[in-house]
């Protein structure tokens, strides 16, 4: 199942912003609201569905960051890679 969607950033409070997850990937992975998934943050963003299966699923996003930041990206579960 390959897909390419284009997806809008959505403000929510005062400084977060969320993106969607593709209903099609959610009902393939047998996803429901409410359920985990794992984020791997690097110079791409991985949502991975939190399985017993290795990599299956993964959605893969792309994302370079402007020179002009000097902020580096840290935080999540350091047992994941991040």
């Amino acid at each position: 199942m390959a897909y390419l969607m284009q997806r809008k950033l959505i403000k929510l409070g005062g400084s977060t912003l969320v993106i969607t997850l593709p209903k099609l990937w959610v009902d393939h992975m047998k996803l429901k609201a409410g359920d985990k998934v794992l984020v791997k943050v690097n110079s791409k963003l991985v949502i991975s569905p939190i399985t017993n299966e290795k990599d299956s699923g993964a959605i893969s996003l792309q994302a370079q960051a402007p020179e002009s930041t000097n902020q580096s990206i840290n935080g999540g579960d350091p047992t994941h890679g991040n």
